[in-house]
C-alpha cells in the first residue's frame, strides 16, 4: 500500500521511534524510505544575529564572514553526521530496504511538505516533537505538516 515513505529525523526519541515504525511498515510493504533532516539555520540567519560595530576596520567584516561560514559548515556537518548515523542504523534493521537520505535547509514544516510532493511520497512518518529547545518548534512542525500535507501522516509520540 505505501510504496514511498518519507521519514523526517532529528535525533529525538520520538524521531527514533518513528524511524523504527517506518522500517517495520517499509519491510511489510517493500517500500522505499527517504530519511530527511532539515537544517533550520543559514549563513544569512546567523548574520542577522551577529553585530559588528561600524567603527571596526573593514577586515573585521571579512573575519565575521569567515566565522559565520565556519559556524554554518560545522552545523551542516553535525546534521549530516546525525543523518548518516540514522541511515546506518536503519540499514542494520532493514538491510533489504532501499533507503536514501537528504539534507534540506529551511522551515522544517514547509520543507517536509514540499519534499513529500516533489518526491511523490505516499506517507510521512514523523515524531510528534523534537529535542531540547527545538521541542516546541518541532511540535509545531508536526502540526504544520498535518495541516498542509495532502498525503497520510503517522505522528509518533
Amino acid at each position: 500500500m505505501f510504496r514511498r515513505i518519507l521519514v523526517p529525523v532529528d535525533g529525538s526519541e520520538q524521531s527514533d521511534k518513528a524511524l523504527l515504525i517506518a522500517l517495520d511498515l517499509g519491510l511489510q510493504n517493500e517500500s522505499y524510505l527517504e530519511l530527511i533532516h532539515i537544517t533550520q539555520i543559514s549563513v544569512e540567519s546567523i548574520a542577522k544575529n551577529v553585530k559588528v560595530d561600524d567603527s571596526f576596520p573593514p577586515s573585521t567584516s571579512t573575519m565575521k564572514d569567515k566565522i559565520l561560514n565556519d559556524f554554518y559548515l560545522q552545523i551542516i556537518e553535525q546534521n549530516r553526521d546525525m543523518l548518516l548515523n540514522k541511515y546506518e542504523k536503519a540499514k542494520l534493521v532493514a538491510p533489504s530496504l532501499e533507503i536514501s537520505t537528504r539534507l534540506l535547509e529551511g522551515n522544517p514544516g514547509e520543507a517536509i511538505v514540499n519534499r513529500s510532493v516533489k518526491g511523490d511520497f505516499d506517507l510521512i512518518i514523523m515524531g510528534s516533537s523534537g529535542i531540547g529547545l527545538r521541542k516546541q518548534i518541532l511540535g509545531s512542525t508536526s502540526s504544520r505538516v498535518v495541516n498542509d500535507s495532502k498525503i497520510p501522516i503517522l505522528i509518533v509520540k
